[in-house]
C-alpha cells in the first residue's frame, strides 16, 4: 500500500507543476517576429579609370510567426578589381547571430595592375529577434543574462583609421500595457573586449501586463584605407552567438514568451543523477516485491 500510495502522491504533485506554468497564446498585434538586415559593398577603382565596383547590396527579411521559428540570410558584394565583402545572419528566438568581412584588394594583386587601387570594402550584419510574454504573477522579478561570444580582427588598424570590425547589441524589455521600458542594456565590443556577459534585473508590476523583449545583434566590417600597396581585411564574427536567457526570480513566474520559447536558462543534470535513478529503481523493485 505505501508504494502505491507514493505514486499517487508523485501524480498529484506533478500535475500542480505542470497547471503552475502560464503559457498565454501570442494573439495580434502582439506577434512575435525575427529579422534579418544585411549589408555589403564593395567598390574598385585606379587612377586611370576612376572608382567603379560591384556595388551595394542589401537584403531584409522578417518572419513573423506563425511562418517560422528561425531566420536566416546572407549576401556577398565584389568588384571587378578582386575587392568584396560578405554578411551573413541568423535568428531564433533565444539565438542571434551575425556576421561580416570587407576585403581591399591590394594595387599589384588586382586586375588593375596598372593603376592605383583607391577601392573600399565594408558590410554589416544585424539579427533581431521580438518576443511578448505575460509574468502571471503580480510584482514578478526576473533575471535577464546576454552572453556573447565572438572576435574580430583587422589588418594594419594604423593605416589612416580606415580598417575597422566591431560588433553591437541593445537589448530592451518594455511593459506596453503600462507604457514604460522595465530594463535595457547596450555594448559595443572592443579590441580589449570582444566578448562580454552581461546581467540586469526588472520586475514587471501586474500578472496580466504584455511584456515586449527587444534583443539585437550587429556585426561591422569596413576597410577604407586610401594605401594603395597592400591587401586589407576586416571580419567581425560574432556567428559563435548572442545567448539571451530570462529567469524568474519570483516562484511561479512565467518565463515562456508568446513564440513558444522557454528563455529560463538550461537546468544542468548532477553528476549523481543517474546513480540516485539506479538507487530508486531498485528500491521500488524491492518494494514490489514485499507483500501489502
Amino acid at each position: 500500500m505505501f508504494g502505491i500510495y507514493n505514486k499517487k502522491t508523485l501524480l498529484v504533485f506533478t500535475a500542480v507543476l505542470l497547471t503552475n506554468v502560464f503559457t498565454p497564446s501570442y494573439a495580434s498585434p502582439y506577434i512575435p517576429s525575427l529579422t534579418i538586415n544585411l549589408g555589403a559593398g564593395a567598390l574598385g577603382g585606379s587612377v586611370s579609370y576612376g572608382p567603379y565596383g560591384g556595388g551595394f547590396n542589401s537584403d531584409v527579411k522578417t518572419v513573423p510567426l506563425p511562418n517560422g521559428n528561425s531566420a536566416s540570410d546572407s549576401i556577398t558584394s565584389t568588384a571587378p578589381d578582386g575587392s568584396y565583402a560578405d554578411a551573413n545572419a541568423i535568428a531564433t528566438y533565444g539565438f542571434l547571430h551575425a556576421y561580416a568581412d570587407a576585403h581591399r584588394a591590394s594595387a599589384s594583386s588586382s586586375s588593375l595592375s596598372s593603376g592605383y587601387n583607391i577601392g573600399d570594402a565594408q558590410s554589416q550584419a544585424h539579427a533581431e529577434s521580438i518576443d511578448y510574454f505575460q509574468s502571471g504573477v503580480n510584482n514578478a522579478s526576473y533575471m535577464e543574462t546576454l552572453n556573447v561570444t565572438g572576435s574580430h580582427s583587422i589588418d594594419n588598424p594604423t593605416l589612416d583609421g580606415g580598417v575597422a570590425a566591431y560588433a553591437l547589441f541593445n537589448f530592451n524589455v518594455y511593459d506596453i500595457t503600462a507604457g514604460k521600458t522595465l530594463a535595457s542594456l547596450s555594448w559595443t565590443s572592443t579590441n580589449l573586449q570582444p566578448e562580454t556577459l552581461q546581467t540586469i534585473q526588472f520586475t514587471v508590476p501586474n500578472a496580466t501586463d504584455v511584456i515586449q523583449v527587444d534583443t539585437y545583434l550587429q556585426a561591422n566590417a569596413y576597410v577604407m584605407s586610401n594605401e594603395p600597396s597592400q591587401y586589407l581585411t576586416a571580419t567581425s564574427d560574432y556567428s559563435h552567438t548572442l545567448i539571451l536567457n530570462m529567469d524568474a526570480l519570483t516562484v511561479g513566474a512565467n518565463t515562456v514568451g508568446y513564440s513558444g520559447y522557454n528563455y529560463a536558462s538550461p537546468v544542468p543534470i548532477p553528476a549523481s543523477l543517474p546513480l540516485f535513478s539506479m538507487a530508486m529503481a531498485g528500491l521500488i523493485g524491492l518494494m514490489r516485491r514485499q507483500p501489502c
